[in-house]
């Protein structure tokens, strides 16, 4: 491979990683709750466990159940409207209901299963309804599972919102959660590339839209650090 090949390999892949960067500015706040439930809105109330069983992540977790209760949080996020986002989390549950699991109560009896609703608004108008069997699970091995959620934003702000679907002492437990996705940057690679109208489907490393030829080639001109004019 020749010295010229791969120098402007160095660059494309230079370019890669500060476009990676750029986009993980849309993250979820406290995913892990470590703590406190700073970060999330509370629309039901839900109970933070520190400590007291087997986390995803982290010293904290979510029991959705609320001793007892619907639990409700959600997040605003800043989203790109037709970009594809996919938010993962691992989901148990609070075994300490079901009777037969090692850590039972004895005082209350409730069903395994235990129910979990996802949504994404505006952009989801469907609920996505996850599931979890916390029978034969205890506070040592909690079995914790890895769930994944598609949506794709159709605004500039979108809620996510979890949801216990049942009124139980012990709800489906949420922890580590995280965004990942968003808009694909068309960058240019040379100012050629802004000529002859070209600098209409461009766009900069932060996905900013350029306004015309002459913006799209001064970002070119300056490494990147004159951006577009026109924020996504």
């Amino acid at each position: 491979m020749s010295r010229k090949v791969m120098v402007g390999l160095a660059a494309v892949v230079a370019s890669l990683a500060t476009f990676g960067s750029a986009w993980a500015a849309t993250a979820i706040t406290n995913g892990s709750f470590e703590g406190s439930m700073s970060g999330w809105t509370v629309a039901q109330p839900v109970d933070l466990v520190c400590g007291g069983w087997q986390n995803a992540d982290g010293n904290c977790s979510v029991d959705m159940g609320a001793s007892p209760g619907q639990g409700e949080i959600s997040q605003s996020l800043a989203t790109v409207a037709g970009a594809t986002y996919t938010v993962t989390f691992a989901l148990s549950g609070n075994p300490s209901c079901t009777p037969g699991n090692e850590n039972w109560v004895g005082w209350v009896s409730e069903p395994g299963i235990k129910y979990l609703s996802v949504t994404a608004s505006p952009a989801v108008s469907t609920l996505m309804v996850y599931s979890f069997d916390v029978t034969g699970k205890s506070y040592a091995d909690m079995g914790w599972t890895p769930q994944a959620f598609v949506f794709t934003a159709d605004s500039a702000a979108t809620t996510l919102t979890f949801r216990n679907i049942e009124n139980n002492w012990c709800g489906p437990a949420i922890d580590n959660v995280s965004i990942s996705g968003g808009p694909a940057a068309v960058v240019p690679a040379s100012a050629e590339e802004c000529k002859k109208g070209g600098w209409a489907a461009l766009t900069d490393d932060l996905g900013n839209k350029f306004k015309n030829q002459g913006d799209c080639i001064s970002y070119v001109a300056t490494g990147g650090k004159n951006k577009g004019a026109i924020a996504p």
